[in-house]
């Protein structure tokens, strides 16, 4: 459905597809893989200076903001019929925040102590922010402005062995959320973003920012892309070059290139990668590496492709 739209150009995206993959929550979407091939190839091994962070960024930007609520108000598929689509999710009619204190997130989801809740209304935020953002309805940025500010109030910790995970799951939630709310003149008080930014810093980005390294990659990616998107909404450049680094260097690890020599790079702290029978594990069995574009089995496209985009 959303593939016949695409149009590959540089990174694989068009500001069309941009434009379409990010009015839905970033999990319920899968990506055309050609697209990454691109991008992955061309990937350089180190962060480059960049001037001053364009706002609102992180996603959507103000020119794909309004072709969006251009094409929508036009009833030009596929976007009315996707912003439609994502107004019917149920997300869409949870009308009360149910933040914690402490989310507690066990292996599996067990125990669940706020784990599901957070999750939830984070994405409740994101798809209110960007119904406020097509539409300029005051009602949504109201209840999206109230999911934040409960959360921001209340949640102090993350606990259990799932916590990594889950708070870079939720931080790069709230961060895309927040950042299409702060710079739209949305009536979100400077006591409230104080708040918020306070709580991405030092609830969420402390069991971010250091990955995870001998997880295998996809925890490493979804950690890294939670600490850009901190980086970003709070114009904090050290914060974004880490993650952004951290980013570059698993990519790497997850794709072949004659130039790493006889076998592919490893993520730096990966003891699981330490040895080649360790790395020809960890590639699946797979010992000879000779032609470039060779990619390991378990790494993920969705959380690969946000982030050349940032860059």
């Amino acid at each position: 459905m959303w593939t016949e739209a695409f149009k590959v150009r540089r990174f694989g995206v068009s500001q069309e597809q941009n434009s379409i993959v990010k009015m839905l929550p970033h999990r319920y979407i899968v990506l055309s893989s050609c697209a990454l091939w691109h991008l992955a190839m061309g990937l350089p091994g180190s962060v480059q200076p960049r001037a001053n962070f364009v706002h609102p960024g992180i996603l959507i930007d103000e020119a794909q903001a309004e072709l969006i609520r251009t094409k929508v108000s036009q009833s030009a598929a596929p976007w009315a019929p996707a912003y439609t689509s994502m107004l019917a999710h149920p997300y869409a009619s949870k009308t009360a925040p149910e933040p914690v204190s402490t989310v507690e997130c066990g292996s599996y989801s067990t125990p669940d102590v706020g784990c599901s809740d957070e999750r939830e209304d984070a994405m409740v935020t994101y798809l209110n922010a960007l119904a406020w953002t097509v539409t300029g309805t005051q009602a949504y940025v109201n209840k999206a402005i109230t999911f934040m500010d409960s959360w921001a109030s209340t949640i102090k910790a993350h606990n259990n062995t799932n916590s990594p995970l889950q708070s870079a799951w939720v931080a790069s939630t709230w961060a895309r959320a927040a950042e299409l709310i702060r710079y739209s003149n949305a009536g979100w008080s400077a006591a409230s973003i104080t708040k918020f930014e306070g709580m991405l810093r030092y609830v969420y980005l402390p069991l971010v920012k250091n990955g995870a390294p001998n997880y295998m990659g996809n925890w490493d990616l979804v950690m890294a892309e939670a600490a850009i998107f901190i980086g970003v909404f709070l114009d904090d450049q050290t914060v974004y070059d880490a993650g952004m680094t951290k980013f570059l260097n698993r990519v790497s690890a997850y794709i072949y290139l004659e130039s790493d020599g006889d076998l592919p790079k490893t993520a730096p702290g990966d003891t699981t990668t330490s040895t080649q029978a360790g790395i020809v594990t960890y590639w699946q069995g797979q010992s000879v590496f000779n032609v470039s574009g060779l990619s390991q089995e378990t790494w993920s496209l969705k959380l690969v492709c946000p982030m050349p985009e940032r860059r």
